[in-house]
């Protein structure tokens, strides 16, 4: 009686543990360690296969303390341990961030006649073989990630309001089209996992951190950060990603930057001048990673740098609020103040280019600039994936 006692005990406490584990480490205001981060994500890969043998150790235990129990020991206590473990099992299926973030499903759209946003919301945009479509911040940072096909390319919209960064990721690794969805949190960056292998990814860095796919990376997809307004300016045919009916009510209201930006950050990188929740324009190309105050953009309106020996350009749009980055060729560029389409000049033949980065007057009329991948991000989840990143340091006058 007493061994049955012991391991139904012993059954109970695993699987409680094993249940809670994983939510406890990833409670969003408190820091994750490495080790215990890891630790959780083994657990709830294989919760189901632990809570299922606590289950057969329990179920033996109360057989064998029934049937071979002294009779006048009380078995209630018994049974009620064998329930609890059962309940644990049982409650092992369920998926709390799903329960509290509902998945979008399938993803509808409207255009953009159709669509029904403030002109001030922004949206993150992505253009593919002539599809253009928007994923409004509001909505995807509900449901964190968007599984969507975009003319025949699969991809992951997704969004993490904790730590304001927005990407867009390819959803195919080694031929194969994955499935995600929101499963956790590290240091308030949201997990992803993969219905097909069970591997767990980091949003703001696409990398597979746990599960048979670890080392594994997603493809960054080129996507820009705009308002809607501006959106429906240069994409009048474009597409809207439509709310989910009956989850509206769970979105972020129109100012949710100034809500986020009071809530906690659990990270700290002191000592370079910036506070947590600073708003960091980020560029990787050719080398390095570099960081941008987002307030010294905006009022620089075109900020002209150097990313090892390339030229690049970070220009605000017609709005003011939006930003785009570019390579820039041989020739300078500067902002013009002239009314209109026009955003900017260069110095080598004058010709009038456009937010875009396309000339559209003058001698290099139809030629476009290379764009540069742009993030969006507080200071402190920037910081956290590129240590070794560079600051741009803005003239004081």
């Amino acid at each position: 009686m007493k061994l049955a006692r012991g391991f139904l005990q012993a059954a109970l406490i695993v699987a409680a543990f094993t249940l809670l584990w994983g939510p406890l480490v990833g409670l969003p205001f408190l820091p994750q360690n490495p080790a215990m981060l890891q630790s959780a994500l083994w657990v709830t890969r294989h919760l189901l296969a632990i809570e299922v043998i606590c289950v057969a150790v329990a179920a033996a235990a109360l057989l064998a303390a029934l049937t071979l129990g002294d009779p006048r020991d009380r078995k209630r206590p018994l049974v009620y341990m064998a329930l609890g473990v059962v309940l644990c099992a049982v409650a092992s299926r369920g998926d709390m961030y799903e329960a509290i973030f509902h998945p979008l499903g399938a993803p509808f759209f409207d255009s953009v006649a159709d669509a029904k946003l403030d002109a001030r919301e922004r949206v993150m945009a992505v253009a593919l073989n002539g599809t253009v479509r928007a994923y409004p911040i509001r909505s995807v940072s509900y449901h964190h990630v968007v599984n969507d096909v975009v003319a025949g390319v699969p991809l992951a919209a997704t969004y993490c309001g904790l730590c304001h960064t927005g990407l867009v990721w390819g959803r195919e690794v080694d031929g194969r089209v994955l499935t995600l969805h929101i499963a956790g949190i590290n240091n308030q960056n949201f997990l992803m996992r993969d219905d097909e292998t069970g591997s767990y990814w980091q949003q703001v860095s696409g990398k597979a951190i746990s599960g048979p796919l670890k080392g594994k990376s997603l493809r960054l997809i080129h996507s820009d950060e705009l308002t809607y307004g501006l959106f429906r300016t240069e994409q009048p045919n474009g597409q809207v990603l439509r709310p989910k009916p009956g989850d509206e009510k769970f979105y972020s209201p129109v100012d949710w930057e100034r809500l986020f930006a009071k809530l906690p950050a659990v990270v700290t990188h002191p000592g370079e001048g910036f506070e947590s929740k600073d708003l960091m324009l980020g560029v990787t190309a050719f080398g390095q990673s570099k960081a941008y105050l987002e307030k010294d953009v905006l009022a620089a309106k075109l900020l002209r740098d150097r990313l090892g020996n390339t030229p690049v350009m970070l220009v605000v749009g017609p709005d003011d609020a939006s930003v785009r980055a570019f390579k820039v060729p041989g020739s300078d560029f500067y902002r013009t103040t002239e009314a209109g389409t026009a955003l900017m000049l260069d110095t080598a033949t004058g010709s009038k280019w456009d937010f875009r980065g396309c000339a559209f007057e003058g001698p290099a009329r139809g030629q476009c600039l290379e764009p540069l991948d742009l993030s969006r991000d507080y200071w402190f989840n920037w910081r956290s994936y590129n240590p070794a990143g560079l600051i741009y340091k803005a003239p004081r006058t």
